[in-house]
């Protein structure tokens, strides 16, 4: 491998982050960072790194990063708004929750990213209706359910398990060998019973 390449960098924290390997994931996007600091992928995913270790300054910060490297693309935003949630900043949250759902009567906006705000405000089934709504529509993000981690309080739910049978995929398969809950996010998502 490039040691130099942006790409193979930047996947290589890709996998170190659904692996649950947050340290070595933070090295290696850091090292993309500092070959090229306008990178987006590299500040996208050190910023869901750092949230997931409950770094969530850090990870707000990499969002807004990205978010200003995109020209504020739909999926950052939803990355932040999550992020918030997670912090406690709720209402930071639903205002960014509103302007996603004014953004969606003009332009596409993945149901898929609003499951992740919906599990940063604590709504599970919310989420659950998002990512229903993914699987109707098909939705690429689908590729990443199983192995994502802001999900992992999902995994136990009758309806995710039907979301990951109907968007079948073999990442889906994966399923069976994810690594288990996180404890930090598992204390930090105590999901509603809507």
């Amino acid at each position: 491998m490039d040691p130099a390449s942006l790409l193979t960098n930047a996947f290589v924290c890709f996998a170190y982050m659904h692996a649950r390997e947050y340290d070595n994931a933070i090295k290696e996007c850091k090292k993309d960072i500092e070959l090229e600091p306008r990178f987006m992928p590299a500040h996208d995913w050190l910023g869901f790194t750092y949230l997931f270790k409950g770094r969530y300054e850090e990870a707000a910060a990499e969002f807004r990063k990205a978010l200003d490297l995109s020209g504020n693309a739909n999926y950052f935003l939803t990355a932040l708004a999550m992020t918030y949630g997670l912090e406690g900043k709720k209402e930071e949250a639903k205002k960014i929750l509103g302007e996603l759902k004014l953004r969606a009567s003009q332009t596409y906006v993945s149901p898929y990213g609003l499951a992740d705000v919906y599990i940063g405000l604590g709504d599970k089934q919310q989420a659950l209706a998002m990512l229903e709504q993914a699987v109707r529509e098909r939705s690429a993000d689908l590729m990443f359910l199983a192995g994502a981690p802001e999900f992992d309080a999902l995994h136990d739910e009758p309806r995710f398990k039907a979301i990951i049978a109907a968007s079948d995929s073999p990442t889906q398969r994966w399923q069976r060998r994810r690594p288990r809950i996180q404890p930090h996010l598992a204390e930090l998502l105590p999901l509603q019973e809507s």
